[in-house]
């Protein structure tokens, strides 16, 4: 994942180290009960190509996607009440 939008900027990335931190964080949280990490591909391209630097526009993006996911809840349960 790293690599994939680094390589864009030019910068050096060891994978392994890479690999061992996201096996640590997925091997430690799962030892207290809470979810584990995993990497959006395709949330990161898109963030990366319109330009988002910082976390307030993935902050963002994932809140526009709550809500829309909320409107289309909310229209299929308007919908059904007619059928």
């Amino acid at each position: 994942m790293n690599w994939c939008v680094s390589h864009e900027h030019w910068h050096i990335v060891c994978l392994s180290q890479e690999l061992l931190a996201y096996g640590l964080s997925n091997s430690i949280s799962s030892m207290f009960n809470s979810f584990v990490s995993a990497a959006s591909l395709s949330r990161s391209i898109v963030q990366e190509t319109s330009g988002g630097k910082t976390q307030v526009s993935a902050r963002l993006s994932i809140s526009l996607l709550f809500l829309f996911a909320l409107f289309a809840i909310f229209i299929s349960l308007t919908f059904s009440r007619f059928l």
